[in-house]
């Protein structure tokens, strides 16, 4: 059998008994050996090839553990709105329009008020001066808002008469009719009337972006979307098409049909597997529904609860009894309290079982409420990409006291809870190497602010990139196969340009990925 071996490098294998060495040896689709590299070279056989290192970092595969694949996929295929001011935004639109028929849909992503002059919610008559006669659906930036038009408005039923959905807002104008902003749950309304994509588009787009995701080094992820995700990533596992390992979360709105099916967290095999359930808490912060503790700056809000802690505590209580970790999205501190209460009511059901529950985002906690993780088991699943967006929108409408808390890396290792970062895609970027600056230098990639936001909260390069790697292991029940190089574990690997570990964190911004491994194969080399 063909082996790989990996010499004179610089080999940070996230394991704690033999954190560096220089040499690794990958046979089939196993790591078998770590050391010296004339250790490894006494392993080659006719026919292995070997990869020289000289010097260059190898470390294990990035694990994406919070990642919308589908969604980010897709998406790629429609506008892009990312960073847009709103006179871009509606010139694509309009452009958009005219190169489909009269009355196609306009579908696009990334749109963000915060960005433009002045800071204010957009409105359905914008999209209706420039695409008239086509039904216009773009959700923002963040996932938690769409900006329609009138044709879509129409043609979603959303009306006067129209009453907000449980956990959703509807924005409307002073006389009550809908502006052409939804929030939350009020989204759905707009997605059920919007024609689904078929099930061969679905998998030419997730088949379009293994090869960006190989090529940023990531070779697990934990995906969290629908039924039709589900669907697609399965079936392209059973077809040996999924050339990526993925844990799926299940919408909590189906979480009875995986329990009558006899499904628990792991069911699977080792590309496919089950991780569990989703609950979101509450929204997000640019749209003013993540739920607080105490009001947003200058107001009375204080954010939404998208279900009650009485229904939080009974849901997880019903999950973890059924075998399946859950994960809870809960950006602001009084969703991830309402969260970690709920864990601590079903502990004996987690304990049972041994799940890892975790709590998604965590962008700001509760000084009380950070030794908390540590005693429940539970994981804070974080991305520090998103610090990129949103230390002006924090800083506005959280003010500097709070700020203090948010995103708190560093208090949370320390307190011994276990970290799993991720990308959050479509919303942020999927590249892992950004996200990893972002945890150690808590900057903007332009530098600032200078010194850093709240440094005292950043990691070292060690801790960040082990967050995305053995932290998504554990965050799935992977760490015996995968998350480090050691011997008998898969053969996931990842060699960069440059040294990331030492030097200033702008180092971390500079490497490349020059090869990625996924399962002893070389699936990406620059």
């Amino acid at each position: 059998m063909r082996q790989l071996l990996f010499v004179n490098g610089d080999v940070h294998t996230m394991d704690p008994r033999r954190p560096r060495v220089e040499a690794v040896c990958v046979r089939g689709d196993t790591i078998t050996a770590v050391g010296t590299s004339r250790d490894v070279l006494s392993w080659k056989e006719r026919g292995d090839r070997i990869v020289d290192l000289r010097g260059r970092p190898l470390v294990p595969g990035f694990i994406d553990a919070h990642a919308h694949f589908l969604s980010h996929a897709l998406g790629r295929r429609r506008l892009r709105l990312e960073q847009m001011g709103k006179d871009m935004v509606l010139k694509g639109v309009s452009d958009a329009a005219r190169r489909q028929p009269r009355g196609a849909w306009v579908l696009g992503r990334g749109w963000n008020h915060h960005l433009w002059a002045p800071k204010v919610l957009p409105h359905r008559r914008e999209l209706d001066r420039v695409a008239p006669e086509h039904p216009v659906s773009l959700v923002s930036h963040d996932g938690h808002a769409i900006w329609a038009n009138t044709r879509a408005i129409e043609a979603a039923g959303i009306d006067r008469m129209r009453k907000d959905p449980p956990g959703g807002r509807i924005v409307r104008d002073e006389d009550g009719t809908p502006s052409g902003v939804l929030f939350e749950h009020a989204i759905e309304l707009m997605l059920a009337r919007i024609p689904p994509p078929t099930p061969q588009t679905r998998r030419e787009a997730v088949a379009s972006i293994v090869p960006l995701a190989h090529s940023l080094g990531v070779t697990s992820l934990h995906v969290i979307e629908d039924h039709d995700s589900l669907t697609t990533l399965a079936e392209m596992w059973r077809d040996g098409e999924l050339p990526l390992r993925v844990a799926f979360f299940v919408p909590v709105e189906g979480w009875k049909t995986t329990k009558r099916n006899g499904i628990r967290s792991g069911f699977g095999g080792d590309r496919f597997r089950i991780g569990g359930v989703k609950i979101y808490a509450d929204g997000t912060l640019s749209s003013r529904t993540a739920a607080m503790l105490e009001p947003f700056s200058g107001g009375r809000d204080r954010g939404l609860l998208l279900v009650s802690a009485r229904e939080m505590r009974e849901v997880v209580r019903d999950v973890n009894a059924a075998g399946l970790s859950v994960m809870v999205h809960a950006i602001g501190d009084r969703a991830v309290r309402s969260a970690l209460d709920a864990f601590q009511g079903a502990l004996k059901h987690a304990q049972k079982w041994d799940l890892r529950n975790r709590v998604e985002h965590a962008e700001v906690i509760s000084a009380a409420d950070i030794p908390r993780f540590q005693r429940l088991g539970v994981i804070a699943s974080m991305q520090p990409n998103q610090i990129f967006a949103d230390i002006s929108t924090a800083e506005n409408l959280w003010g500097r006291r709070r700020c203090a808390r948010a995103f708190p890396f560093r208090s949370l290792w320390q307190s011994g809870a276990i970290l799993t970062f991720g990308s959050d895609c479509p919303v942020e970027d999927l590249p892992p190497l950004p996200s990893i600056y972002a945890a150690v230098s808590r900057t903007r990639m332009d530098g600032t602010p200078a010194g850093g936001w709240n440094r005292e909260e950043a990691l070292t390069v060690e801790e960040a990139v082990w967050a995305y790697t053995m932290g998504g292991a554990y965050a799935s029940h992977e760490e015996d196969r995968k998350g480090s190089i050691t011997p008998g574990k898969s053969a996931d690997l990842v060699v960069l340009s440059r040294d990331i570990f030492r030097g200033s964190p702008r180092c971390i911004l500079e490497a490349k990925v020059d090869l990625t491994v996924f399962d002893g194969e070389i699936v990406y080399e620059r």
